[in-house]
């Protein structure tokens, strides 16, 4: 490196990895995961043959997978709107767990 150049901060701070690089990992399982149980899910509805939930869970499908493709190229507003709609979910879920005496539901919830 040139001595009148100065280095970033962020290397000084977590080394060689760019800080938008290190989730990388992360998002390529989360993709792996949610893409088979989407498989499972559809073809399970498929021959069940309901339809109209086929629909739905491909038209989820499709915002999921948009969402996904904006967070992997840094737009940062869509990880907001992302969290304030799991934060939302995540809070009906325990309310519903406590309504219902559903456990599973409260620990996901939280």
């Amino acid at each position: 490196m040139n001595s009148r150049e100065v280095e970033p901060l962020w290397r000084a701070a977590v080394g060689e990895t760019e800080p938008w690089r290190r989730g990388r990992l992360f998002l390529v399982l989360l993709a792996v995961l949610t893409f088979c149980l989407q498989c499972l899910s559809f073809g399970r509805i498929i021959l069940a043959g309901d339809i109209q939930r086929a629909l739905v869970l491909g038209i989820v499908g499709v915002v999921f997978w948009l969402q996904f493709y904006f967070i992997w190229i840094g737009v940062h507003w869509v990880r907001w709107l992302s969290g304030a709609w799991n934060a939302l979910v995540g809070f009906i879920l325990i309310i519903w767990g406590f309504r219902d005496g559903v456990n599973l539901a409260i620990g996901v919830g939280i």
